[in-house]
This record gives structure tokens, sequence and C-alpha cells, in this order.
């Protein structure tokens, strides 16, 4: 009996690169719409998202395939008994780093090795290769690529969030006009009371207040805390209803299409970047040193790649990434509910 084989699959701008733990080869695009024809039933195919999961726009140079082409190619491995996923394209660096290790030029710099035949290597030893394989999410190819009510609403909703964001921070958070940054200084010691003592920590609500008992506003890290209430109300002070609903919006829309706490999203936006790139980074390397003994840093405010962590650093980075995502969804909950007993 045949045993079926996986494959990982990378394109460029003219050919494509196909991988199955052995042997690298070059192939054409024609090839690659082929693959159901010319693979076992069994098999098993991992391609990029931004490659294989989106159609071909208008000035795109990552997406080799028209809509109609790909949805017709997923059917055909659906009917060949083949299985197709897709490899969250922002997880490849850390694939990289952790099969290839970096590079180092002439002046001492990492660089991370980047090739299509050098990605395709990486992802098929992260994914298949134990105990990598336990650290990825996968995606099922769309039924269509119509995009739906929901989604063009979130973008949208994003959108806002960015532009009040941006001219949040543009103030340092004191424009006298700002009705949200005001809110948050006049319920700093109600939203202390009610927060965990976790997500008190994570967004600097432990230290509220200084030694002659005076509110410490400063402690509070409004770069993660704003954008969360900025998600519900705009700065006039005027609650974001949802147009469906006519109500302040859920936490699976918000997490989901403004926050874009997913790992296949493609533009993460203002809100996410601050989450992610500034808030958990400093969270995760400050409590993994306090109570693991790890170093997550290579100097100051400068993160290592997850792709060089032990495996009990990268748990340890895990719970941390876990704890610091669901404090956000609390300081979301907690500030839904005030504003709505507030009304």
């Amino acid at each position: 009996m045949k045993k079926n084989k996986k494959y990982v699959i990378d394109c460029g701008k003219n050919q494509a690169v196909i991988y199955d733990g052995e042997t690298v080869r070059t192939i054409s695009h024609e090839d690659v719409l082929a693959l159901p024809d010319n693979l076992q039933r069994g098999d098993t195919v991992v391609g990029e998202y931004s490659h294989f999961g989106c159609p071909r726009r208008l000035a795109s140079k990552a997406q080799p395939f028209e809509g109609e082409v790909l949805l017709g190619w997923y059917e055909r491995f659906r009917e060949a008994g083949i299985t197709l996923k897709f490899f969250p394209q922002k997880s490849t660096p850390r694939a990289s780093v952790l099969v290839h290790g970096y590079t180092t030029d002439k002046d001492g710099k990492n660089h991370i090795e980047k090739s299509d035949e050098a990605d395709t290597i990486a992802i098929f030893n992260f994914l298949f290769k134990e105990p990598q394989g336990k650290r990825a999410s996968l995606m099922k190819p769309p039924s269509s690529f119509e995009q739906d009510l929901l989604r063009e609403e979130g973008n949208e909703w994003k959108k806002v969030n960015d532009t009040i964001l941006n001219y949040a921070r543009s103030t340092n958070y004191a424009d006298p006009d700002d009705k949200n940054a005001e809110w948050l200084g006049e319920n700093a010691d109600i939203i202390r009371s009610r927060l965990s003592p976790e997500a008190q920590n994570i967004f600097g609500y432990d230290i509220l207040y200084k030694k002659s008992g005076e509110l410490n506003k400063r402690h509070v890290k409004m770069t993660q805390v704003y954008p969360v209430l900025a998600a519900l109300r705009l700065p006039d002070g005027k609650w974001r209803q949802r147009g469906a609903t006519n109500a302040l919006p859920g936490w699976k829309f918000i997490k989901t299409y403004v926050f874009c706490m997913t790992p296949f999203h493609l533009k993460g936006g203002v809100a996410r970047s601050n989450f992610y790139h500034h808030g958990l980074r400093s969270y995760a390397a400050r409590m993994a040193k306090a109570n693991e003994g790890f170093v997550f840093t290579e100097k100051v405010q400068s993160y290592r790649n997850m792709g060089t962590f032990s495996d009990e650093e990268r748990k340890a980075f895990v719970k941390y990434r876990q704890q610091y995502c669901a404090a956000i969804k609390e300081l979301f909950t907690l500030f839904k509910e005030m504003l709505q007993e507030q009304e």
C-alpha cells in the first residue's frame, strides 16, 4: 500500500516550488494547477495563505491566480481526496529561523534566509516534524471569495478605529475634547476595582496610586487601553453601534475584524500593533524573566524571534500570550458593561 505523502508549495512571480520532505523541485504555475490530477488520494498539500488562499487583485504580486481558478482548484482537490490547507504567511519567518537559523552578514547583523526553496523546507519541517507540528494553525480553503457584509463592516470599523488611535496618540491622549481619554481618567479607580489582578498588571492598573494617595494615571498603558474603548465609543462620546443590531458590538466581531487576533490577518491595523508588537512582547518578556528566568530580549526594546526559542521558552511565551489576550477580552467586556450601566 502506497504511503500518503505531504507537500509544501510556494509561488513566485513566474514559477513555483514544491517540497516533499526529500526533494525541492521547481514547477510552473500550470503544474501547480495540475496537482489535483497528479497526486494521490490521501496526500496533503500546504501552501501560504497569501499565495493560494487569496485571489489575484489589481496590481497584486503575491497572488498568481484569479478567484474562479482557485475555487475550481479547491474543488478538484476535494474530488480527488487530497487535503489542501493554508499556512499563515506571518508565521513563515518564525519557521525559517527555527529550521534554518539566521545568516550573519559581514557587519554581524542577523538576517532570515529568504527564498521560495528555503521557505518550503522551513514550513515543511515546522509542520511535519515533531514537536514543531503542534505550533501552527492551518486554514481550510474558502467556499467563495465574495466579501460578506460582516467582513465589509469590520473593515470599515477598523479604518475608523485606526483614525481615532492615530490622532489620540499624536496628542499623547491629552486632547481636552477627547471624551474617551476623559472617561478613562474619570473611571480609572472603578476600572481597577473591577479588573482581575492579572489584567491590572497587564494594563498598568496595579500601581494606580502614588505614595501621596494621588491617582497615578501615567502608569496606565494608554496605548493598549485606549484602543479597547475606541472600538466601543467615538471620541465625542457617542457609542459605536452595529448597523445590523443598533447596539454596541460583541467581542467576536471586534476580535476578528477590528483587533485582527487571528494568524491569517493581512493588515492588522493600529490596535493589533499596539497589542501584539508593544504590549504583548513587553509583558511576556517581563513575566518570563521574573518567573522562569528566560530572556526574550536581545537588547533594550529588541525582542528575539520566536524561532530562536527553546521548547520551554516557547511554552512560557504561549502561556503569557494567552493571559494577555484574555486580558484584552476582559477589558473589552468591562468597558462595554460600564458604558451600558452609565447610559
